[in-house]
This record gives structure tokens, sequence and C-alpha cells, in this order.
């Protein structure tokens, strides 16, 4: 499927005075993500994007929908443009990078030790499902750690 520009509808400007300013844009498509990043898709909107401006886009709406963060890179008067998928796991591999302090307790004195061991089980599940996130996001050509 091609691009469609009506889908793209700017929602905020960010101006830092003249010609410097950043445009902020939503955007939904039926196309899969390696669609929307490959270079030319926004072509037919050229006119309206520039460097540096940002789509917060909903891929794959009729397939398996997900979110991702693009930002122009070139927008030239002929040829392709082009765009770069921002990542939102700022480098992270995999949330085990995170750094989060130890559990003690709830009440942070170290007496309760059933609620420490309730917090840590919840806290490895969403580092399982994260990491699950991410393998899929590999899996699928994006490289989530960029």
């Amino acid at each position: 499927m091609a691009h469609s520009k009506k889908a793209l509808s700017r929602i905020a400007t960010s101006d830092l005075g003249l010609t410097n300013q950043t445009d902020t844009y939503v955007y939904s498509t039926n196309d899969t993500l390696a669609e929307t990043i490959a270079a030319g898709y926004f072509n037919d909107s050229r006119k309206t994007v520039k460097p540096g401006d940002v789509v917060f886009a909903l891929i794959d709406k009729d397939g398996t929908p997900s979110h991702a963060v693009i930002r122009f890179v070139a927008v030239p008067a002929t040829g392709d443009v082009t765009v770069a998928l921002e990542s939102v796991v700022l480098g992270q591999t995999t949330i085990a990078d995170v750094s989060l302090p130890a559990v003690t307790a709830v009440d942070g004195a170290g007496s309760n030790a059933a609620s420490k061991a309730d917090v840590d089980t919840r806290l490895t599940t969403i580092q399982t499902a994260i990491n699950a996130i991410l393998a899929n996001l590999e899996a699928a050509g994006i490289n989530a750690s960029a």
C-alpha cells in the first residue's frame, strides 16, 4: 500500500525562531513497519515535511498494530525521502541493562520478606515480557538498541 498524505496530520510545531521549527505529526497506516520506514515511502509528502520533523505512527492497523516514532532524515527536492526509526528503549538491549535499586521490603526496613519476594517476581515477569518485545522487534528487522 502507498503512503497516504491525508493520514499524515501535523499536531504541533516547536518554534525556535525564524526557520528553526520542528513539526510533529501523527500518522496511521495499514502498511507494515518495514514498508513505512523504507526510503521513498513518504515521497508524496516531501512538500510538507522537512529533516528533523517527527511522526508518531500507528503501523499495520489492520494486522498487528504497533506504534513507532519516526524522524525525517532527508527530504530532497528529488529522490527518496528518508526516515529513521527512533528507539524508545534509550539504547538498552535488554531491560536488565536498566539499573533498578534493590527492593528490601515494602516498608524499606527489610522486615517484610513476602512483599520483597512478590515484588521481585513481578519485576522478573516484566523483564521477561519486555525482552520478548525486544526480540520480536529484532526479528522484524528493527534494531531496538540503535
